[in-house]
C-alpha cells in the first residue's frame, strides 16, 4: 500500500475466509472491472448470467464489445429484480413511444414500479448509450431498491479508467457479476440470495452456473460463493485444514478438514463443489489443541502437516494422501520438537525442521540432517542442490550456502550494527528476478542461483526495498546502524541500481538528499525513466505524514509531487472542501530544501 487509504469497499465486498480453490482467468487483463476472487473473463461471466436468466444475448451472440443501450439495461434490471415473469404477463403500460416491442413489458413493469424513467415525458431514450454511473444506479436499485449502493458497484479507480470510453456490454456483465455478492435492502442478504428466494433460479442452478466464476469458501458448515450458501457439509463441525497461501500449490477441487475428539483427529477430504466428504483416517492426539496445514501436491500426492500439543510443546507429523491412501511419512520424533518453516523453492516442498531439512520431491520424502551451527541458525532458502543458512550471534550474522551433505560453498559475514536500538542483522525478504532468487534484508542483498547453488553477496549494507524490471533492479538501502521510522518501521536514504546480467552497480540517489524513504511506489515502472517513492513520518495514533516524490533517472532531479498529513484536521488552513490549501506550504518548503541540497548539484 503506497498511500494510506480507506479500504471499506474492499472489506465489504471481498474479504472472507481463505479459499483453497482458485478459479481460472483470475485477473483478465482486458477487463477493467475485475474481482480478486472471481473469473474475470467476460465471455465466461456472460455465460453464467445467461444460465441464470439474467443476461440475454442477441441473434449475434453476446456482443460484449458493443455499447449497452438504455433499453437493454432496463430489461436486464427487470430480470435482476425478479420481475421478468410478472412483466411477461403484460398489463404494465408506459408513455414512451421509442421502446421496441421486445422490451415493452419490461419497461412498463419498471415504470409502474417507479424504477425507471424516460429522458422526456414520451421518450425513453431506448437507443441512447448507457454510462457506468447510470448502470451503477440500475444495479443499486436491484439490490436495495434505491441508488444508495451505487458506490459498491464500481470502484473509484475503475470509474477513472472508464472515463471517456464507451460503456460496453462486457462492463455491464462484470458489474452485474459483482452485484450478485452485494448485500443491501431491509431484509439483508446478497442479491443472489434475494433472486433465489424470489424463485428466479434455485440454489442448485446458482451453484452450477457460478462454478468456475466465483471462488468457493468454507464457512462453518457451509460452502459459499458470492457470499451465498450453495452447499452444506456432512458431517458437521469440520474444521478446514489451512493452506500455505501458495495458489499454484493450492489449486484443488477439494480441501482437507479435520474433526477433533478427545483422543484423535478424524481427517476428511471434502469436495468443493458438493461438500461431500470422505473420511481418510485418524491421527492420535493428546489434547484438543490441534490443527493442520496443507503443504502442496507432488506427483499426484498431497502432503499434510498435522499438529498436536503435547507436554506444553507443539509436535508435528507429516502425512501423505494419494487416492484413499492416508499414510504417515514422518513422525514427530523424526521431525523434532518445536516449529517448522516452509522454505521457498521453485519445484519441491522443503521444510526446515529441528532435526534437519525435510525435502519432498518426485521420489518422495527424505530427511537430510544438516550440521549444527553456532548461534541462532535457520534455513532461509533451498535450491535444487544446496540451501542458504543464516546464523546470528551477538557480534555478527553469517550467510552461508551449503550442500545437502554439509559441504560449505560460500559464506559471508556482516557485523552487527553498533547501535543499541538496532537488531541483529538478518535476511527477511526474497523475490524472484529472472533465473535468480534475491534474498535481502538488514543483512544485505544476496543473489542465489537455485540450480547451481551459487550465492553472491551483492550489497553488504542493509537493503529494505526492491523494485525490479528485467535484469535491472533498484534497491533501497542505508548505512549499517542507521534507523528510519515510518509505517513499516523500515526505510532507507540511498537507492542503488544493479544490472544483474552484467554485475554493474550505480548509486543513483545517495543520503545527501536527506530523504528518509519509506518505500518505492511500485505502480510506476522504471522504464518510464522515473522512480517514484514516498516517506512516512509517524505523528501518533497510527497516522503518518507522507511526502510523495518523483526522481528523474536521466537528469537526477527530484520533484515533490504531493503531501498528505496524517491528521489534516489539525493543520493550519485545512478545509475539507479544498484540501490542497494546507498542502501547498509543505510541498513548497520541501521542494526548496531539495533544490538547495540536491537539485542544484545535478
Amino acid at each position: 500500500m503506497k498511500r494510506i487509504i480507506c479500504a471499506a469497499l474492499a472489506a465489504a465486498m471481498l474479504t472472507t475466509g481463505a479459499a483453497a480453490y482458485q478459479v481460472p482467468h483470475q485477473n483478465e487483463s482486458d477487463n477493467i472491472i475485475t474481482h480478486y476472487d472471481a473469473n474475470c473473463d467476460p465471455q465466461a461471466q456472460a455465460e453464467m448470467l445467461q444460465k441464470l436468466g439474467l443476461f440475454l444475448g442477441t441473434d449475434k451472440g453476446f456482443e460484449l464489445d458493443r455499447t449497452m443501450s438504455r433499453v437493454e439495461a432496463a430489461a436486464m434490471l427487470c430480470r435482476f429484480l425478479g420481475g421478468a415473469e410478472e412483466a411477461a404477463q403484460g398489463g404494465f403500460p408506459h408513455p414512451f413511444t421509442d421502446v421496441p416491442a421486445w422490451a415493452n413489458n419490461a419497461i412498463g413493469w419498471l415504470y409502474q414500479n417507479k424504477l425507471t424513467y424516460g429522458v422526456t415525458k414520451t421518450k425513453y431514450g431506448a437507443d441512447q448509450p448507457l454510462d457506468a454511473d447510470q448502470f451503477s444506479a440500475f444495479l443499486s436499485r436491484a439490490v436495495c431498491g434505491g441508488d444508495d449502493l451505487k458506490c459498491l458497484m464500481l470502484t473509484d479507480e475503475e470509474a477513472e479508467q472508464l472515463k471517456g470510453k464507451p460503456f460496453l456490454r462486457s462492463y455491464a456483465v462484470a458489474m452485474s457479476v459483482r452485484a450478485l455478492s452485494v448485500s443491501g435492502g431491509a431484509g439483508g442478504g446478497t442479491l443472489a440470495e434475494h433472486l433465489i428466494t424470489q424463485g428466479v433460479f434455485t440454489t442448485e442452478e446458482f451453484a452450477d452456473a457460478a462454478w468456475g466464476i466465483f471462488s468457493p469458501f468454507f464457512r462453518g458448515n457451509d460452502a459459499i460463493m458470492a457470499y451465498t450458501v450453495y452447499a452444506q457439509c456432512q458431517p458437521e463441525d469440520l474444521k478446514q485444514i489451512s493452506g500455505t497461501g501458495d495458489a499454484e500449490k493450492n489449486d484443488l477441487p477439494y480441501f482437507y478438514a479435520y474433526r477433533p475428539t478427545d483422543t484423535h483427529m478424524e481427517i476428511y477430504r471434502v469436495d468443493w463443489r458438493t461438500l461431500e466428504s470422505s473420511r481418510l483416517g485418524v491421527v492420535p492426539i493428546s489434547t484438543l489443541a490441534c490443527s493442520g496445514n496443507y503443504l502442496g501436491q507432488i506427483n499426484g500426492r498431497d502432503y499434510l502437516m498435522l499438529t498436536d500439543q503435547r507436554d506444553d510443546e507443539w509436535r508435528y507429523s507429516l502425512y501423505s494422501v494419494e487416492g484413499k491412501s492416508f499414510r504417515l511419512e514422518l513422525s514427530d520424533e523424526k521431525i523434532g520438537k518445536g516449529t517448522y518453516d516452509v522454505i521457498e523453492n521453485s519445484q519441491d516442498i522443503v521444510l526446515s525442521c529441528m532435526n534437519g531439512i525435510c525435502r519432498i520431491d518426485e521420489s518422495g520424502v527424505s530427511m537430510l540432517a544438516y550440521p549444527a551451527l553456532d548461534g541462532d541458525s535457520s534455513i532461509v532458502y533451498a535450491g535444487e542442490t544446496s540451501y542458504v543458512v543464516q546464523t546470528k550471534t551477538d557480534d555478527q550474522t553469517t550467510i552461508s550456502c551449503m550442500r545437502d551433505n554439509g559441504e560449505l560453498l560460500q559464506s559471508y559475514s556482516v557485523p552487527r550494527a553498533q547501535t543499541e536500538t538496532s537488531n541483529i542483522r538478518s535476511l527477511e525478504y526474497q523475490e524472484k528476478l529472472g533465473m535468480y532468487q534475491m534474498l535481502y534484508g538488514e543483512a544485505g542483498l544476496y543473489q542465489f542461483d537455485p540450480k547451481t547453488g551459487g550465492l553472491t553477496q551483492v550489497i553488504s549494507d542493509p537493503v529494505v526495498g526492491m523494485l525490479a524490471e528485467g535484469d535491472t533492479a533498484f534497491y533501497l538501502t542505508h548505512e549499517n546502524g542507521k534507523n528510519f521510522s515510518g509505517m513499516n518501521k523500515l526505510g532507507g536514504d540511498t537507492i542503488v541500481r544493479v544490472n544483474h546480467a552484467t554485475g554493474e552497480q550505480e548509486t543513483v540517489l545517495d543520503a545527501s538528499a536527506g530523504i528518509p524513504i519509506s518505500d518505492f511506489e511500485d505502480t510506476v515502472s522504471p522504464s518510464t525513466g522515473h522512480l517514484k517513492f514516498y516517506t512516512a513520518s509517524d505523528v501518533g495514533m497510527q497516522h503518518f505524514d507522507q511526502y510523495f516524490y518523483d526522481f528523474d533517472l536521466g537528469t537526477k532531479k527530484i520533484t515533490v509531487l504531493d503531501f498528505e498529513a496524517g491528521r489534516p484536521e489539525v493543520m493550519n488552513d485545512f478545509d475539507f472542501n479544498n484540501p490542497s490549501v494546507y498542502k501547498k506550504p509543505f510541498i513548497e518548503a520541501e521542494q526548496a530544501r531539495l533544490d538547495e541540497a540536491w537539485n542544484s548539484k545535478h
